[in-house]
């Protein structure tokens, strides 16, 4: 069996926060190993927690990973807006594999967290993959311009807050 990819497991996460909530945008996926481990592979991580803007802006939809891969516990509303964010047009074209391959270019530290999300900020104009590196701080890949880069860390700091599902275990 062909293990599901990192795209793959967020689709089914999209298809089944959107059989609940038809109109739901996809705001962040956060990803992270158990115990908020660092890793050199983003294989390794097994918790993703997937954000989502629903009822036409008025809440939040959240789902995250059970204890197998591509498999989602219950979804959860919130009856607040989840702020700070721009729709990710879904699907992407950048799976994380190649992501964390751009990575390993420019910085060779292990990460305990990997943020997908599209920052609302001036000069950020696309979606993001965000990894937490040892030692480097945040590190962000472009999904569409496939530049790496690290943005001052207070700044980066505001973008990519160490996340929810890194935070579990």
């Amino acid at each position: 069996m062909v293990p599901l990819s990192y795209l793959g497991c967020v689709n089914i996460g999209v298809r089944i926060v959107r059989e609940q909530f038809p109109d739901a945008q996809l705001y962040e996926v956060q990803g992270a190993a158990p115990n908020n481990a660092y890793v050199n592979d983003v294989k390794k991580f097994s918790r993703l927690q997937l954000i989502f803007q629903a009822e036409e802006g008025r809440g939040t939809a959240i789902i995250s990973t059970s204890s197998q891969w591509g498999e989602f516990g219950p979804v959860y509303y919130v009856g607040q807006p989840w702020l700070e964010d721009v729709v990710i047009p879904w699907p992407i074209d950048m799976d994380a594999t190649e992501a964390d391959r751009l990575l390993r270019e420019h910085y060779s530290g292990p990460y305990n967290s990997m943020l997908l999300r599209h920052p609302l900020y001036p000069g950020y104009n696309e979606p993001y993959y965000i990894f937490n590196v040892a030692g480097e701080g945040f590190v962000f890949v472009g999904v569409n311009s496939r530049k790496v880069f690290r943005p001052a860390q207070g700044l980066a700091e505001k973008m990519a807050i160490p996340t929810s599902a890194s935070e579990k275990d």
